[in-house]
């Protein structure tokens, strides 16, 4: 009955120390996902820091082109005064030297005569 029972112990016991051994290995698999969702995580944070200094960079890209194209339509505008200005003024000194051809009753070296009808 003793060695039965010292039997049924060291059954018992190796029963204990089996199962003891499994959740040492399940202890260790959670610390090796663990370090690997450690791992994961900070390359997470590095992708997403990453991300976000693309999204700033870019965004300033699209400020700086909206200034470009807010500069370029001012100079476009001032362009267009000046053409203007220019054909007024081209205008005025047709009208000049017609004026003064007519006036002179001549007509000056270099201009051709107007085709008469």
């Amino acid at each position: 009955m003793i060695f039965k029972m010292v039997g049924a112990i060291g059954a018992g016991i190796n029963s204990v120390r089996e199962l003891m051994l499994k959740q040492n290995q399940a202890m260790e698999m959670v610390i090796k996902q663990a370090g690997v969702i450690d791992t994961m995580s900070k390359e997470v944070v590095t992708s997403t820091n990453e991300r976000k200094n693309s999204m700033a960079r870019t965004q300033w890209t699209i400020d700086r082109l909206s200034e470009m194209a807010q500069e370029i339509s001012q100079s476009d505008s001032l362009i267009i005064d000046c053409a203007k200005i220019i054909h007024d003024k081209a205008l005025e000194l047709d009208r000049v030297i017609r004026s003064r051809r007519d006036d002179a009753g001549a007509v000056p070296a270099g201009v051709p005569e107007p085709a008469q009808s």
